[in-house]
């Protein structure tokens, strides 16, 4: 056999045992990568070095332009929802929770909302940190004990996720009848 045949042999071996076994091909890389952990660094250090846009003095040197394009990029409601949707793509794998990347995408992505669905004040996209947040979309699980899916997850501004919390219907009925005794008592 030559030698160009025996190697996409191996390959194909190779290929197929990936297949079979995803578990222990990713067992062996984790292993493989803290074994050569000093290499990736060494490499990253050298890209870092080529590549101004990933220096250190260059980011402290360009910090202001850099942050004013942050902020470009945010404002954007496509943008924002983006970054929303990618912290709770986050949440859901560190909570072990159920997420479906297309079809969150699909609804928020291409016609992301204006108003709140719980308030119906307009959503302002230009803000994220600071004094106006409260109007700033903000994703909700209808129900908490759900993933997020689809039928589960709605945008509504960060003062009424904020309210709502971890809340159920009976803590925010008790809420509900304490301030009506209040304000029945000062009339």
């Amino acid at each position: 056999m030559s030698t160009a045949k025996q190697r996409k042999y191996w390959r194909e071996a190779r290929a197929v045992y990936r297949k079979r076994h995803p578990d222990r091909v990713k067992k062996a890389k984790k292993k493989w990568q803290l074994k050569n952990l000093h290499k990736h660094r060494i490499y990253n250090d050298r890209f870092r070095k080529k590549n101004p846009s990933y220096n250190k003095d260059y980011h402290v040197a360009h910090k202001e332009e850099i942050l004013i394009q942050h902020l470009e990029y945010r404002t954007v409601p496509k943008n924002r929802m983006i970054v929303l949707l990618s912290a709770i793509k986050c949440k859901a794998k560190e909570r072990g929770l159920a997420y479906n990347k297309d079809d969150m995408y699909n609804r928020f992505v291409s016609n992301p909302p204006t108003y709140c669905v719980c308030c119906n004040k307009i959503l302002d996209y230009s803000t994220g940190k600071g004094r106006n947040r409260s109007d700033s979309p903000s994703f909700d699980r209808v129900d908490n004990s759900k993933g997020y899916e689809i039928t589960n997850v709605e945008v509504i501004c960060w003062d009424c996720n904020n309210k709502k919390s971890d809340s159920t219907i009976q803590n925010l009925e008790t809420i509900l009848k304490y301030m009506r005794e209040r304000i029945e008592k000062t009339i």
